[in-house]
């Protein structure tokens, strides 16, 4: 039997990278302006995306839209998370809250597991060297992306990211 992998695509220039090959799919924002994915996650609120960007949000297809935001409630495609209200605390899992971090893919890996318990993930475009906001951050981003990649990687998960960037 196949290993269940999963895909996580992000924004940056590595999700070129990505070569569509059956696995289950998670995006992020307006990755449907590159890719339509089975799951969209969206954690930053309507406003902090530009008209363009939002509109691409908005009428992206993905079988579940998966959000803490109350802003997107009105999909018929939504799925509520609850994310813990700061970063930094321990990975968890197990629980029913998701770790939060400044950067969506960190949530959309986490969701990934929770959901399917996959023995892969991959994840493309997560680069974040030219964001106009992440890049400043990559510390935090790093402090709390190890430690849940070593949290999966107990678990007998293998995480590969494809690309180098901040989490390579």
């Amino acid at each position: 039997m196949e290993e269940l992998q999963v895909d996580i695509l992000g924004l940056g220039g590595s999700v070129d990278l990505f070569i569509p090959s059956g696995n289950i799919t998670f995006g992020v924002n307006d990755i449907y302006r590159i890719f339509p994915v089975d799951f969209l996650v969206v954690i930053d609120a309507p406003n902090r995306f530009t008209p363009e960007r939002l509109e691409v949000i908005k009428w992206s297809t993905p079988n579940s839209f998966i959000s803490h935001r109350h802003e997107y409630r009105g999909r018929n495609d939504y799925m509520k998370i609850d994310l813990w209200e700061r970063t930094g605390l321990p990975i968890d899992l197990d629980g029913d809250k998701i770790n939060v971090s400044v950067f969506s893919p960190f949530v959309a890996t986490i969701v990934a597991y929770k959901m399917f318990e996959p023995e892969v993930i991959n994840l493309y475009g997560v680069d974040m060297t030219n964001h106009p906001h992440l890049s400043a951050k990559a510390e935090k981003i790093r402090s709390d992306w190890f430690p849940l990649k070593k949290a999966l990687n107990e678990r007998g998960v293998e995480v590969n990211v494809f690309g180098n960037g901040i989490l390579a």
